[in-house]
């Protein structure tokens, strides 16, 4: 009989964080060596000019924004970094929450081996 096999994240705190550190890095990384994109570039504008809502979307977008770019500036970084640390911490609540909320482990443990691309 075979061993199971199981993803490194499945079981372990600190793989898991070091899963979700060296992702947080490269999407850091890529926040400021990639140009924006049309909407970036145009929620970027709300932020300049906050109001109480846009045609398409609640005012935290800009909010969101205009925090980023007051500590790093307008520039790409400065305006994707606070995403994406905020990415990292959703992603490290999901996980828990799931942990904690599976009372059958090895269920969770197969359903995140077999989809990995989805569980993170």
């Amino acid at each position: 009989m075979a061993p199971e096999l199981r993803p490194v994240w499945a079981g372990s705190a600190r793989a898991v964080l070091l899963l979700v550190a060296a992702l947080t890095v490269l999407r850091l990384w890529a926040a400021g060596a990639l140009g924006l994109a049309a909407d970036e570039a145009y929620y970027w504008l709300w932020s300049k000019n906050l109001s109480f809502g846009y045609f398409d979307h609640p005012p935290m977008v800009a909010v969101l924004i205009r925090a980023s770019t007051a500590v790093f500036g307008d520039t790409e970084f400065g305006i994707r970094w606070l995403s994406v640390l905020l990415g990292a911490a959703a992603s490290l609540g999901v996980w828990r929450l799931v942990w904690r909320l599976t009372p059958a482990r090895a269920w969770c443990r197969r359903r995140c081996s077999s989809a990995p691309a989805r569980c993170w």
